[in-house]
């Protein structure tokens, strides 16, 4: 019966959005609601000219802040496929009498250096899209295991204590990077091992080759799945955040992953361009926006100056500094805290200074909140009498400050160049904003309030995410 209604329907489709118009991928209805999900190609629709005669046993219902005549929404995007015609993303949802036609929306997809997030549109609001167990993001790693299988996600990340060598993280920062001496640095210092060819960079992960584009495919893939289980329609359409210094081949095979992912069309947005409507509708009505962004590998200032009505921006800088580069200093002075606790003349186990790391991490964090905070890795090594020896200091919040000094500096640099860069004194910035886990530490916080004579605001998380959506569907 239920399949008898469907085709009932189906035949009412055609006189609604004129000849030549075909359905296809018709979905069955749920008994609870009866609803179904068709495609529908070459449905032409004047905008001036209302549609055809529906049938008596359906009617037209116009799509939130549109009308049957105009279109089916408010954004541009939408006004003109109403002038050129429906493509294969219109879809046709149909209920117990009446009919809608909505568009398929922008998912913006970040893949960030230590995790990555997917956001959508809901009634004109950017939202985070809940994944797996109602997760905000995944880990932007990739590993294989003991068997040969590849892992994504949280499962790569968990093995990563037990096999650094054999996972790799931060794909963002390798994509279609040319030959330095600070990408070498990178390399060098991370746990797992890359080539660099004309073909692009490879990773070797347990014996095995896998380019870096497809581990960065990989892990857009587990989003794009996990999304589109969670909003209950495939993703076709997806824009990228990425870095204002990224070059043009970095930013193609970031779409490059995107595309072997699944998605149909990917393009890539600065992230600065992607924050101007979200500040537009935090603080309407400012003259000048300063952002403040450190994440898990990326470093970047933005200053927004109002020219006629809308917020623009006036002068950007960046470069590749972030959290994971904080981790790595604290990890290195609580190794050296480490030998002279012990005794010991070097330490080298890839697993024994992965644990270092985690534990350099976590104590971080916590330094956000406290003062100090003890640290605590037993087992690294044996001793010369066979006892085990592990590693047990304090770290102190004003001991971070120093071994991370230079770090700051280079982040007041960059912040500073902007400011020089766009000839605005810091008194002239109406507001001030941080987004990046890295960039809501306190140290940083009070730098910023140093220079700038007041306490930075937060964006929210996934702040990058949320304006590229919204600037996708136009809907600053």
């Amino acid at each position: 019966m239920r399949s008898a209604r469907i085709q009932t329907v189906r035949s009412s489709v055609a006189p609604l959005f004129g000849r030549g118009t075909r359905a296809v991928s018709t979905r069955r209805p749920s008994k609870a609601s009866g609803t179904a999900t068709m495609r529908c190609r070459a449905a032409k629709v004047h905008p001036s000219a209302p549609p055809s005669k529906p049938s008596s046993k359906i009617r037209v219902a116009p799509a939130a802040g549109g009308s049957a005549e105009a279109g089916w929404g408010k954004t541009a995007r939408q006004r003109s496929a109403t002038r050129a015609g429906c493509t294969e993303d219109t879809v046709v949802i149909i209920d117990p009498g009446w009919v809608s036609i909505r568009w398929m929306p922008w998912v913006a997809l970040d893949l960030g250096s230590s995790n990555s997030v997917a956001a959508v549109l809901r009634d004109e609001t950017p939202e985070v899209v809940p994944l797996r167990g109602q997760a905000r993001c995944i880990p932007s790693v990739v590993a294989v295991d003991e068997r040969g299988r590849f892992l994504v996600g949280r499962d790569a990340r968990a093995q990563l204590l037990a096999r650094p060598q054999d996972t790799i993280f931060a794909m963002k920062m390798i994509l279609g990077r040319r030959p330095s001496a600070a990408f070498q640095h990178f390399l060098d210092n991370a746990p797992f091992r890359v080539k660099l060819g004309s073909a692009g960079a490879v990773a070797i992960l347990g014996g095995q080759a896998l380019p870096v584009l497809d581990a960065a495919a990989m892990v857009l893939k587990e989003v794009r799945g996990q999304a589109q289980d969670n909003l209950g329609w495939e993703i076709h359409d997806v824009t990228l955040p990425v870095p204002d210094y990224f070059t043009e081949e970095q930013r193609a095979a970031l779409e490059e992953a995107a595309r072997r992912a699944g998605a149909r069309r990917a393009t890539t947005v600065d992230e600065s361009e992607a924050l101007v409507p979200l500040v537009e509708r935090t603080t309407p009505g400012a003259r000048r926006v300063f952002l403040f962004g450190l994440g898990g590998g990326v470093l970047g200032a933005t200053l927004l100056e109002r020219f006629s009505s809308r917020l623009e921006v006036a002068a950007t800088n960046g470069e590749d500094l972030g959290g994971a580069d904080f981790d790595r200093r604290l990890a290195a002075h609580l190794h050296e805290r480490f030998l002279e606790q012990s005794g010991l003349a070097s330490y080298s186990d890839p697993v024994g200074r992965q644990r270092i790391l985690e534990a350099a991490e976590a104590a971080k964090v916590r330094l956000d909140e406290v003062e100090e905070v003890p640290v605590q890795v037993p087992f690294l090594t044996f001793g010369a009498d066979s006892a085990p020896v592990g590693l047990d200091v304090v770290l102190t919040r004003s001991e971070m400050a120093r071994q991370t000094r230079d770090l700051l500096e280079r982040c007041a640099a960059v912040a500073g160049s902007v400011l020089r860069a766009s000839r605005v004194e810091p008194d002239d910035v109406d507001a001030v904003f941080v987004y990046g886990r890295q960039a809501r530490s306190p140290l940083v916080l009070d730098a910023l309030e140093a220079a700038f004579g007041r306490r930075p605001q937060r964006l929210p998380e996934a702040a990058a995410a949320r304006g590229a959506v919204l600037l996708a569907e136009g809907a600053a």
